[in-house]
């Protein structure tokens, strides 16, 4: 009996370290895809303004990117038992892809404009791909409790290197002349961005199979399976809002507000400031008080075309901070809902939900930009208002309805679309198979035209 009890407790010391080896390397890994995303991303509509694409360009690249984006994330849900059970193989495949990606699109951006199509394609579709990846090893780290604290920390981590990213970024704007100091930053981030790639693929995980999450919970899901729905739909809204004005923002004030380079730079830091503070202040909040942070994210880009230049970032801080609460909301309740959701479900819908909102939001705002900035302003407001009401009226730990009342309401709605979801997901399903085709038949003609510039290049500089 003792020596079982000696087995049981060296068991439960070994499983402590390595949940706490996971949680130093997760938090590790967002630290330095913070730097990385702060330069790469926070950068990509600048860069892209500077070589020579227009608003309308920026927003049809990005919505291409999260069309096929979306259709990964089907194939992954496809094949979810064998991604769940090669999951760091996958990993170490796509994660360090990325970070090679996103360093080449300086190079490429300046060398030859269209082969940056693919290129921030498959960038982007990366990104979104590995996100769903680590959030699948976060909601199956331990309890909600954990959870709720790993996302806390992690946020925190990733926005306070993402403001290092962003001083260096705007230092190097402000102080440097010429296209190389694009593919300096670019290529520094990469690299840092490197490092999170060793830290995650290094440690030791493991994700329950699909088969064994079944054979554990046999119950119903109804309750939380449409309590789920409801925050991807609450995710849908919010991440159109942000997915409208992320891209539009910075080349507004470039274009009509003749903003130096460095202004514009500096929105991406101030939000990243907001963001620190947001993630320490929400962490230790209840849910009811998540209410605050609905109602001003409506105003704010509404504000943007009437105060002055100078301001922008303090508005972009507020804006961070509003929305990083906003985003956290949807976060915690699904770490209170992933121990009853299938290993993939809680870290699928968040990605899904992204993707699908930017397809939505940046499809409307293609269209708004025929009308001008102010047009992409005011959809965007309208995306948050939608958040909004779906949060006050839909979801239970916010509600301003009783509690019964509004899952009553969520059922209703998830009963009123699911039959419609389904006819939609049988001709998606149909409607990617011949995307995928048509986009490697497409793939393959830039790889051609890429290795065509190459040897036309090689020629040239031969003697």
């Amino acid at each position: 009996m003792e020596v079982k009890t000696k087995k049981t407790a060296i068991k439960r010391g070994h499983s402590r370290r390595l949940h706490l080896s996971l949680e130093v390397s997760l938090v590790g890994e967002a630290s330095a895809s913070g730097f990385y995303i702060a330069i790469t991303r926070g950068l990509a509509p600048i860069l892209l303004v500077i070589s020579g694409f227009n608003i309308r360009d920026i927003l049809l690249l990005s919505l291409v990117s999260y069309i096929s984006t979306y259709i990964f994330i089907k194939i992954i849900r496809f094949f979810e038992n064998y991604v769940l059970t090669h999951l760091k193989k996958v990993l170490m495949l796509t994660h360090p892809s990325e970070r090679i990606v996103w360093g080449l699109l300086p190079f490429i951006a300046f060398w030859d404009r269209s082969l940056v199509y693919p290129v921030y394609v498959f960038a982007i579709s990366l990104g979104v791909i590995n996100g769903l990846l680590i959030n699948t090893i976060i909601y199956n780290v331990t309890d909600e409790k954990t959870i709720s604290k790993l996302i806390t920390r992690r946020t925190a981590a990733s926005a306070t290197t993402n403001i290092v990213g962003q001083i260096v970024s705007v230092g190097v704007l402000a102080f440097f002349v010429g296209n190389y100091k694009y593919e300096t930053l670019y290529v520094m981030a990469s690299s840092v961005g490197l490092i999170a790639t060793f830290l995650i693929t290094s440690t030791e995980f493991s994700i329950p199979t699909l088969r064994a999450w079944r054979n554990k919970n046999v119950s119903s899901l109804s309750v939380e399976k449409v309590e789920a729905e409801t925050v991807g739909l609450y995710m849908i809204a919010l991440t159109a809002f942000m997915a409208i004005l992320a891209p539009s923002w910075a080349p507004f004030i470039i274009k009509v507000k003749e903003a130096p380079e460095y202004l514009a730079a500096s929105l991406g830091l101030f939000q990243m400031l907001g963001s620190v503070f947001s993630s320490l202040y929400w962490s230790r909040r209840s849910f009811s008080s998540f209410k605050k942070v609905l109602i001003p994210l409506i105003i704010i880009p509404l504000t943007i075309p009437f105060i002055p230049t100078d301001f922008e970032p303090v508005l972009a801080f507020g804006y961070a901070f509003l929305g990083t609460g906003a985003s956290l909301l949807a976060s915690y309740i699904l770490a209170r809902l992933s121990s009853r959701l299938t290993p993939l479900d809680a870290s699928a819908k968040i990605s899904e939900s992204t993707s699908l909102a930017q397809i939505l939001g940046l499809g409307i705002a293609m269209i708004g930009s025929f009308l001008g900035y102010q047009a992409i302003f005011i959809i965007s407001s309208g995306f948050a208002s939608l958040a909004a009401i779906i949060a006050l009226v839909l979801i239970p730990e916010v509600s301003l309805v009783p509690r019964e009342r509004a899952l009553i309401y969520s059922r209703k709605l998830y009963m009123a679309s699911s039959a419609t979801i389904g006819f939609i997901e049988a001709m998606s399903r149909r409607a990617a198979v011949l995307t995928i085709k048509i986009l490697s038949l497409i793939l393959a003609l830039f790889l051609v035209a890429f290795v065509f510039k190459v040897l036309q290049y090689l020629i040239m500089i031969t003697p």
